[in-house]
């Protein structure tokens, strides 16, 4: 992982050692049994300081006097462990008093030591190891660090943890610290303190419905999130209770036929998205440790349904706080606004997942399109740098990266998938964040790896000058033939896309645009002489082939014209569904609006047959799904860029740093449909806000200035007028 992120020399003793438990259990139904370490000690002056930096591998949690000292889950988040292990600091004076205390660390499984085979081959991982830990403990004027003086079992409550499976815990078991742990072999990746928001429990549900059958009781609460379940009931001893997550109903049962299908081994596909507790007698409080599930719905066995009135479910995220805020008359913007948000809270657990059941994989395709709504509608940035830095962890010596990160050489990404449409992650992201976090420190370090990567791709390009190598417009509607938009189109353009950012980099930096733009020529006329024809046809007249030229400024003007009018028909002939897939949907709204024409962008956003957005919300999505047939997951969140299209094409607000300068354009579109609107950014000089309000004599507009910018307004006739920062203003613009 490349700077800032680094190692704090003080934080971990010399003396600390890597410890393991001496003698390993068999793995039971794709987990292991959690490892137990405790420490006793003395403590003589509670007034002092006192801290704990702790890393584990795989997942741990920390408790201090037999209370939960980290308020973090899922700790650390995910990384290639071959380079990289992240690790905490924690305060814990609260939790010790004076004389004898203890510490106990409970390491599970976690993303490193998977033992479900499954298709992504993380169960064969180069870093797989035995659960293992290390720690520096600073009490005051005393230290205590991780050695072979440490207690250790794996006969505690948590007897089989499968992170892409589910938790097994038995709450009559006491772990019995039976041997003294063993110093173990490091891990090969370096020690990085975490910067992220930690990973946290983020909101608690309780159930909307709860319907009692045969053999168990089927929760629904109400909303599609990433997380667990967790009660405080009173049982007794031997009694079983099971849990089964998921985000689909299929005849009043929950199917995870499609979210477990890469589960390889058959006989664990039944434990899919499954936990189950053994209760002990008299009050029992549950949760999992080191797992988490995607659903909407948990069928509970072994409870009565007065029980389940004591059930609720915890949704778990990446901690940063929301920043943005987007509201407006028109419901189905609301709707859809707040579906892009659930899809990516729910999608960002230590790191941006393609989805929370079924794979919890870091696909760099939906993070690239995604980025720009994410740093609109949170502050997120250094959780998108760790990101970042992962993707940089797993570039090969030829520049490759793969389409999922973390991931290690001997597992899945490399050979299917990454190409250019995903791979330009590692262009988006840095590049967004010079752009919107005036952050070029991170492109500066990173630009070798893009550069590298760069040059990997040239030895791809065909005797036409184009690229044509991985994924093109994944999940258009099965109504569409799959190769409609040519890869060799969208690929190309992805290449352009990293030479601008690449040229724009240069230039910020060093002065120059380091001869990316003569390579810019060269490909955008590459692509022109293949694609783009005189009468404005592109390729095929695909949606996306037409929205994909214009939105990359690839046609004349006269053929932009051309192409644009082309464009309307195919939408219209398709009674304004959406005929493409996610590279379609980032292009085409863009691309209507900035040809003024926010009404068809509308007429699709409201459209309610298939396929469209609207067809799932009838469905009853409260999440962005997978597919348009609603077939496999249903929360990805892939398809949210239009999250930002609200902010800048409905509300017209946006900004971006020029040469260290904010610049804020405020666009007054006339768009009759929506009559109020409020849209909120936090950005890094303040709040820059604006309210719609149609009233008696035209439309009145309140705007709100940050400091240390320059504002400004476009009015609808095409007039630009210059506004001073840190104020704000209302004007109206008469009808």
């Amino acid at each position: 992982m490349n700077e800032p992120f680094q190692t704090n020399a003080r934080d971990f003793e010399p003396s600390a050692a890597w410890i393991t438990c001496p003698e390993q259990k068999e793995p039971l139904l794709g987990g292991m049994p959690a490892t137990y370490f405790r420490k006793t000690f003395s403590v003589n002056d509670i007034r002092l300081p006192a801290e704990i930096a702790i890393a584990a591998l795989g997942l741990f949690a920390l408790f201090v006097n037999e209370k939960k000292a980290n308020p973090d889950v899922l700790a650390a988040p995910f990384t290639n462990y071959d380079k990289t292990v992240l690790y905490h600091v924690y305060h814990i004076g609260k939790f010790l008093h004076r004389g004898k205390n203890k510490i106990e660390v409970i390491v599970g499984d976690g993303w490193c030591n998977q033992n479900a085979p499954e298709t992504w081959g993380f169960s064969r991982a180069s870093w797989k190891t035995t659960n293992k830990m290390i720690c520096t403990a600073h009490l005051g004027n005393d230290i205590y660090v991780s050695d072979e003086s440490w207690e250790v079992c794996q006969d505690g409550p948590v007897y089989r943890s499968a992170l892409r499976l589910g938790e097994f815990h038995n709450n009559d078991l006491v772990p019995s610290y039976s041997s003294y742990a063993k110093k173990c072999e490091p891990p090969r990746g370096k020690l990085v303190r975490n910067h992220m928001h930690e990973i946290r429990e983020c909101k608690k549900l309780k159930p909307k419905t709860a319907i009692e059958s045969d053999n168990g009781i089927l929760l629904d609460f109400g909303q599609n999130i990433a997380g667990y379940i967790g009660f405080c009931i009173n049982g007794h001893s031997n009694q079983v209770i099971t849990v089964t997550y998921g985000d689909k109903l299929t005849d009043g049962k929950i199917d995870n036929l499609s979210n477990a299908q890469y589960i390889t081994d058959e006989t664990l596909r039944k434990y899919f998205q499954v936990d189950k507790v053994i209760l002990k007698n008299g009050k029992n409080e549950y949760k999992p440790l080191f797992v988490y599930h995607g659903f909407r719905y948990a069928f509970i066995e072994g409870i009565c349904l007065r029980d389940a009135q004591n059930v609720a479910a915890f949704a778990v995220r990446t901690s940063f706080p929301q920043t943005g805020e987007f509201s407006c008359s028109l419901s189905r913007l609301n709707t859809l606004q707040k579906m892009c948000l659930a899809s990516t809270e729910a999608n960002f657990v230590g790191i941006p997942t393609d989805c929370p059941h079924r794979e919890k994989n870091g696909w760099t395709g939906d993070l690239q399109l995604s980025v720009e709504q994410m740093l609109y509608n949170y502050d997120c940035a250094t959780d998108l740098k760790k990101y970042l830095y992962d993707i940089c962890d797993c570039q090969l010596d030829n520049g490759c990266i793969p389409c999922i990160a973390p991931t290690a050489e001997n597992c899945f990404g490399y050979d299917w998938g990454n190409g250019p449409v995903w791979d330009l992650a590692l262009f988006e992201i840095p590049y967004r964040l010079a752009r919107l976090q005036n952050d070029f420190e991170t492109a500066k370090n990173v630009l070798p790896a893009l550069e590298k990567y760069y040059a990997y791709a040239e030895t791809k390009q065909n005797a036409l000058g184009l690229y044509e190598f991985g994924l093109g417009d994944w999940n258009t509607p099965q109504c569409l033939p799959k190769d409609a938009t040519p890869l060799a189109l969208v690929s190309s353009c992805s290449v352009l896309q990293m030479t601008r950012i690449l040229k724009f980099f240069h230039t910020e930096l060093f002065g120059s645009d380091g001869g990316f733009a003569e390579k810019e020529s060269l490909l955008a006329n590459a692509i022109r002489a293949a694609f783009v024809k005189s009468d404005g046809n592109v390729a095929d007249n695909s949606v996306c082939s037409l929205a994909a030229v214009l939105y990359y400024n690839l046609a004349s003007e006269r053929e932009k014209s051309l192409i644009f009018n082309n464009l309307l028909r195919v939408l219209y002939d398709a009674d304004h569904t959406m005929q493409f897939g996610i590279l379609g949907n980032k292009y085409i709204y863009r691309v209507l609006c900035e040809n003024d024409r926010s009404d068809v962008a509308l007429k699709l956003l409201k459209n309610d047959r298939y396929p469209s957005f609207g067809h799932w919300i009838r469905q009853g999505a409260v999440t962005l799904w997978e597919d348009f047939e609603g077939t496999n997951s249903r929360n990805h969140y892939m398809f949210s860029d239009i999250s930002a299209v609200f902010y800048q094409y409905f509300a017209g607000i946006s900004y971006a740093f020029e040469h260290g300068v904010q610049h804020n354009t405020i666009r007054l579109r006339n768009i009759p449909q929506i009559k109020n609107l409020r849209a909120k950014l936090f950005t890094p000089n303040g709040i820059l806000q604006i309210q719609k309000q149609t009233i008696a004599t035209g439309v009145e507009y309140t705007l709100t200035v940050p400091a240390d910018s320059v504002t400004t307004v476009i009015y609808p006739n095409g007039n630009t007028k210059q506004f001073r920062p840190n104020e704000t203003y209302t004007f109206t613009i008469a009808k």
